[in-house]
């Protein structure tokens, strides 16, 4: 994940104005086999049932606030089906100041996100790392063991604007100006 995440972060650092959005650090952890939404008693790809689910959101949130991540939202409504692999939770920073970066916590998934005004990958570096020293101090106050993750994944959302492609179609940027060939 550290190589990917640097590489795609030294293209996007390039410019005076980074087109970096949002860059998000993606880990799922579980039985990816079992694809039915969480709902009652029934049970997460994490092999947590629903109830061990809301205790580990819980556990979390409690860890994250010592940790200065205070705010958090649920952003899935109490009831309803929770997928596999999908947030229900964002944790925030409680200041204002320091409102770059978030975590969030779902069904077998924990995403670390960079906002701006984001610096570079070596401040969102230690983030990740926290957020996933926090994951594990969760699982622990349930008594569970630490995810094993099964995937790693790195999203970002950019905003090249039209004085960064200057004219190019989103396949000639992609292939000229950052190297990245598209074959079907």
């Amino acid at each position: 994940i550290c190589r990917e995440c640097c590489i795609i972060f030294v293209v996007a650092t390039s410019y005076n104005k980074p087109p970096l959005i949002e860059l998000i650090a993606e880990l799922h952890w579980g039985d990816a086999s079992i694809m039915l939404p969480v709902v009652g008693s029934g049970v997460a790809p994490s092999g947590l049932n629903s109830n061990r689910l809301e205790e580990l959101f819980m556990q979390f949130g409690a860890a994250a606030a010592k940790e200065g991540y205070s705010r958090f939202e649920r952003v899935i409504p109490p009831g309803f089906p929770i997928t596999p692999f999908q947030v229900v939770y964002r944790y925030r920073p409680s200041e204002t100041a320091d409102a770059s970066t978030l975590y969030q916590l779902g069904n077998g998934v924990f995403t670390a996100n960079a906002l701006p005004p984001y610096k570079n990958w070596g401040t969102f570096r230690p983030v990740i790392q926290k957020g996933l020293s926090t994951l594990s101090e969760a699982f622990k106050g349930l008594n569970e063991p630490s995810p094993r993750f099964t995937s790693a994944i790195v999203r970002y959302i950019d905003g090249y604007r039209s004085e960064l492609i200057k004219g190019r179609s989103t396949r000639e940027f992609l292939a000229d100006i950052l190297g990245f060939e598209l074959k079907l």
